[in-house]
């Protein structure tokens, strides 16, 4: 730590002495100035400078608690997140399956959500992310607007899937 700091004491004096005079007066002041040309650490004197310490994290304790992690490491959705995501889905008519239902369907599916086309259904796990919901609610859209209508099944669905991940 102390080679750290004797680093750190190296680096700041030559930042310091690389600024004209205007600049040093600016950030150690007059008397920090006068001594830091006197020899005297030039970290006694910056202003704003909070010396060497541990790194704190920027995030909130709390939103690292509201966080779930599910069983193979994705950061599953929360309420609030999910709510805004199926407001429309729900308020044009939709139905969400969830629950032991759900789980069964999306299964078998091998997937964590599922919109059923032309059925204004999705089955979401209670284990789905983010981007889960969103593709399966886009996937709504894409139904409700007809996109791809004009192309047999498969094709349809795979050109929704390819536009979904766009």
């Amino acid at each position: 730590m102390q080679q750290q700091r004797d680093q750190v004491g190296a680096a700041g004096d030559k930042w310091l002495n690389s600024l004209p005079e205007s600049r040093r007066v600016q950030v150690l002041g007059r008397k920090g100035l006068k001594a830091w040309e006197d020899g005297k650490d030039w970290r006694k004197y910056m202003r704003g400078y909070a010396g060497l310490r541990e790194a704190e994290s920027r995030l909130n304790e709390s939103v690292l608690k509201r966080r779930h992690i599910g069983t193979q490491g994705q950061q599953i959705i929360d309420k609030a997140t999910y709510s805004k995501l199926v407001k429309e889905f729900l308020n044009d008519g939709g139905i969400i399956i969830r629950g032991e239902e759900a789980d069964r369907f999306l299964e078998k599916q091998r997937a964590y959500a599922s919109y059923l086309v032309g059925s204004k259904i999705a089955f979401i796990r209670d284990g789905a992310t983010v981007s889960d919901v969103l593709e399966e609610m886009y996937h709504a859209k894409q139904d409700r607007r007809g996109d791809y209508n004009n192309l047999i099944f498969d094709e349809m669905i795979l050109s929704r899937e390819i536009d979904a991940q766009k």
